[in-house]
């Protein structure tokens, strides 16, 4: 959520009681979130994006058609392909 990480980046000028109430969130939904393990999806959706900014700068920032394309830059990364698409 937004508003917490907005909370978490700036606690060291700002006291986390002060935000909050600020920001009209709960100190216990702040911590909750702090404490929650990142999901699989999330995990997975920072490597992609880690690695499509690799391949990106790579490239010499030209980006071309996705089908053939990023088949390419992930089979040059040594990444698989996402399933979901058919080549």
């Amino acid at each position: 959520m937004a508003r917490y990480r907005l909370i978490d980046e700036h606690r060291t000028p700002w006291s986390i009681k002060e935000m909050c109430r600020v920001l009209e969130v709960s100190r216990s939904g702040f911590y909750a979130w702090k404490n929650r393990v990142e999901s699989t999806r999330s995990l997975e959706t920072r490597r992609l994006d880690v690695a499509i900014e690799r391949i990106y700068q790579t490239s010499e920032k030209c980006s071309g058609s996705l089908q053939e394309g990023f088949y390419k830059m992930n089979n040059a990364a040594g990444l698989l392909p996402l399933p979901h698409y058919s080549f």
